[in-house]
């Protein structure tokens, strides 16, 4: 898991605005590059622990899991 997340971020911080944006924001805090990078796949993991929670409470009210 550890290993997709520092690709999606490395990834983001390549192409996506708003991934940049946050660790332009990170560095200005006065982060190292390390330091923001690894902000960033907190931010991410977040992100996609959210989704999984709120999907398997979508699966469960519709009936699929018990």
């Amino acid at each position: 898991m550890n290993r997709a997340l520092h690709t999606v971020a490395l990834t983001q911080a390549r192409r996506d605005d708003r991934a940049r944006a946050f660790l332009v924001r990170k560095r200005g805090e006065g982060k190292t590059p390390r330091e923001a990078r690894r902000a960033l796949k907190r931010h991410l993991a977040v992100a996609v622990y959210r989704a999984l929670v709120l999907d398997a409470e979508e699966a469960r009210s519709a009936g699929v899991l018990t």
